[in-house]
């Protein structure tokens, strides 16, 4: 997204997920177009990615949705794919949906948080994914019911959809989650699913989880990983451990949250400023500017010149192989492939580029940073 509200992407376009009008993969970033592909999209102030679809919040808070659409993720009442961006319809396909202040978009399903605190979601819901007691698909909005199904969920700042799963933050620190809860994804001590929100519980199946500022649900099948930054910079995660992506040293996976151990295995990471789970691994960005990587690194998603997984962060490398990346302000971790966001505003990925993800007109994948190609 840029800073006018115009919105550009590139990769894979097999089922209209770059929003253009065309299924013509790119290997440099293209301008998304407009609804009925009328001009392009504009006004835009927050966008997410899904598995295969897309999201994006007008200046207004409507929330326009282009891509896959098997399950109705997109939204609009159907489930035809869309190669340019259609409104989210209301709830019962009533009118649209407004007051939107965050979204989130998960494999074959999408949620979103009303400026009154309230969710809503929609798409697949095998697994109770939508949080609406049910497991009935919906290609419309469903309000998230609350802990029991006792009431609305309220009072949420941010959510995060996974793979058949979603989590919520909440003002007061406090974590939910609900959906499939495979290798304990959900992070209340169980495996079992969840129609409607749980809390996330605290270490050692103590309490639970509090003084939450951020949180990313992972994009794997079966194998799911969460994670949450709390206010003091520290991170924790679970579920899947698969590849070492919960950054503890083991391969165990853990149904509540542990504390990601520090580079090398000493101490603890600390000073982190946003997380991002991808599908088996996971970025860490600290106050300094610097990146932090865990988990598989077969694709070279973990930007440190190797292929090898490491079970503990590890500093990602600079360009070519140079130093170590730095002035970093933003970040955001993909399937096998990764984005940083510099001070400058120039735009850097690395890991996995079959499809041209990378955005450098190549399909090269990379082990450390090459530069996106922006044409402006």
């Amino acid at each position: 997204m840029k800073n006018d509200g115009s919105v550009w992407d590139w990769g894979i376009n097999n089922l209209g997920q770059l929003g253009d009008g065309t299924l013509t993969e790119r290997h440099t970033p293209v301008q998304v177009h407009g609804e009925s592909d009328i001009g392009f999209l504009n006004d835009i102030v927050t966008i997410d990615a899904g598995c295969f679809h897309n999201m994006a919040i007008k200046s207004d808070s409507t929330v326009w949705t282009w891509g896959w659409n098997t399950q109705g993720q997109l939204g609009d009442g159907t489930c035809d794919d869309r190669n340019n961006p259609v409104q989210v319809h209301g709830e019962d396909d009533i009118g649209f949906l407004t007051d939107i202040i965050a979204i989130s978009g998960g494999y074959r399903h999408s949620v979103a948080v009303k400026s009154d605190g309230s969710v809503w979601s929609w798409g697949s819901n095998y697994h109770g994914e939508l949080g609406d007691g049910t497991t009935t698909m919906n290609p419309t909005p469903v309000q998230v019911l609350d802990e029991g199904g006792i009431g609305f969920l309220s009072d949420i700042v941010q959510v995060s959809a996974g793979y058949y799963y979603s989590l919520a933050l909440k003002s007061d620190g406090s974590l939910y989650s609900w959906g499939w809860n495979e290798s304990g994804r959900l992070g209340n001590g169980t495996t079992i699913d969840n129609h409607t929100p749980v809390r996330v519980h605290g270490e050692s199946d103590i309490g639970f989880l509090d003084n939450i500022v951020s949180i990313s649900a992972g994009t794997a099948s079966w194998d799911c990983h969460s994670l949450a930054l709390k206010s003091d910079g520290t991170v924790w995660s679970w579920g899947s451990n698969e590849y070492g992506k919960l950054g503890d040293g083991t391969l165990i996976d853990s149904y509540t949250p542990i504390h990601v151990h520090g580079e090398s295995d000493i101490g603890f990471l600390n000073e982190v400023i946003a997380i991002s789970a991808g599908k088996n691994h996971s970025l860490a960005l600290k106050a300094n500017g610097t990146i932090f990587a865990w988990g598989s690194n077969g694709a070279h998603a973990l930007g440190d010149g190797t292929d090898i997984d490491s079970y503990t962060p590890l500093k990602v490398h600079g360009i070519d192989d140079i130093g170590y990346l730095n002035d970093i302000i933003a970040i955001a971790a993909g399937f096998s492939f990764n984005l940083a966001l510099k001070v400058n505003h120039s735009l850097l990925s690395w890991g996995y580029n079959l499809h041209g993800a990378l955005g450098d007109s190549t399909t090269i994948t990379r082990s450390t940073p090459v530069q996106v190609l922006l044409p402006w």
